[in-house]
């Protein structure tokens, strides 16, 4: 699914930490939204460096180098494949230097169960840099991209509390999809700030969840 970056004038953007994680149940477009909000800020003028996941293709149209190095930027977007859990310790621990913006599309869970199982080699973990990033709202956003249906907003509820209960600071609810399901959302999102992304206005309206 591509999304006009465009399309992209959220909270979100307005408010955008140095660093921000998109994560999210499978298929709920977590690649699309951080590729197309990598982009929008981009073309704001900002310095953004996109991390992805080192899934074959590329995200959204932006070309990332098999070899996971960053490739010529253009209008200020760089893109590089993440380099597992080490190298996004180490990255977060380091901040991001000249870049406006670190946009990662990982599985932030995954990655914190890392750090906290391997402190050995995770060295970024043994001085609690990476985690500290993470738990300082003024650094760090962890955007909860998820799909109006009642299957994954509960999905994204249980993720978010799991989250909150690793220390993870500011987090942003995402939901991509139909408007009017944002109102079904469970108690554990309400008070979460939020955007919502139409659909292309020619796409099918499902039932509601």
């Amino acid at each position: 699914m591509r999304i006009d970056p465009k399309s992209m004038a959220l909270g979100l953007l307005k408010t955008a930490t140095p660093v921000m994680f998109f994560t999210g149940s499978p298929g709920v477009g977590k690649t699309a939204m951080a590729a197309a909000c990598a982009q929008a800020l981009a073309e704001a003028g900002r310095r953004v460096l996109l991390v992805v996941g080192n899934d074959p293709g590329s995200a959204f149209g932006v070309a990332v180098d098999p070899q996971a190095t960053v490739v010529p930027p253009s209008r200020g977007l760089q893109a590089v494949r993440s380099g597992g859990p080490e190298a996004i310790a180490a990255q977060l621990a380091q901040g991001c230097g000249d870049i406006d913006h670190c946009i990662f599309d990982v599985d932030l869970t995954a990655l914190i169960q890392s750090w906290r199982t391997q402190p050995e080699a995770l060295p970024s973990l043994h001085r609690h840099d990476g985690l500290l990033a993470l738990a300082d709202p003024w650094q760090t956003t962890v955007v909860l991209v998820t799909r109006p249906d009642a299957a994954t907003l509960r999905a994204t509820a249980r993720l978010h509390e799991d989250l909150a209960a690793l220390d993870v600071g500011r987090q942003w609810l995402l939901v991509n999809g139909w408007p009017q399901a944002a109102s079904a959302l469970p108690a554990a999102l309400q008070a979460l700030p939020r955007d919502v992304v139409a659909p292309p206005a020619d796409s099918p309206t499902p039932a509601s969840p």
